[in-house]
C-alpha cells in the first residue's frame, strides 16, 4: 500500500529487518546509516506504516506454520500421556509450546496514531451587505478546511 512512496532503501531495510536482520546489518545492505533507520522510523509515516505491516505479515505467517504442526503436536502429547514409562520432558514441551503458540491469538496490528500539526479555517464568501442582501455567508456550514499533517 505505501510501497510507492518508498525509497528502493527503505524497501530493502524493511525487507531486512522482517527477516530477523539487526538495525545495523539491514542498514549496511541498503548502503544507508543506522541512524538513518531510526530518522525513518520517528519521521516518516509511510515508513513506520510499511515496516509495521511487514512485521504483522511475518507474524502471521510464522502462526501459520505453527499451526500445521498443531496436529502432530497434538500427537506427541497423546503418545506421551498413554506411555507410562515415557518422560520426554523436552518434546512435551516443545509440544505444548506449539499449542499454545497455535491457540493464542495474535496481537492486533500496531497502527500509528496520525498527528494534525495545525488547522486553518479559510472563509470562502464574504457576509451579507446591504448593497448584495441575498448573498451571504453561513458560518455553520461554509468552511474550507486545510490541514496540514506532518
Amino acid at each position: 500500500m505505501f510501497d510507492e512512496a518508498l525509497t528502493p532503501q527503505q524497501l530493502q531495510v524493511i525487507n531486512a529487518l522482517t527477516e530477523g536482520a539487526t538495525m545495523t546489518y539491514a542498514a549496511a545492505q541498503a548502503g544507508v546509516h543506522r541512524n538513518t533507520i531510526s530518522n525513518w522510523r520517528r519521521n516518516s509515516l509511510f515508513f513506520r506504516e510499511a515496516l509495521a505491516d511487514a512485521q504483522y505479515d511475518r507474524a502471521l505467517l510464522f502462526r501459520d506454520k505453527t499451526e500445521d504442526r498443531l496436529d502432530r503436536a497434538f500427537e506427541t502429547l497423546d503418545s506421551i500421556l498413554a506411555d507410562p514409562k515415557a518422560s520426554p520432558s523436552v518434546r512435551l514441551k516443545a509440544a505444548l509450546f506449539i499449542i499454545q503458540s497455535a491457540t493464542t491469538p495474535p496481537l492486533p496490528k500496531n497502527r500509528i496514531p496520525l498527528e494534525i500539526e495545525e488547522i486553518h479555517v479559510h472563509k470562502t464568501a464574504q457576509p451579507a451587505t446591504p448593497q448584495n442582501p441575498g448573498v451571504g455567508w453561513d458560518f455553520e456550514t461554509r468552511r474550507d478546511w486545510t490541514l496540514l499533517i506532518r
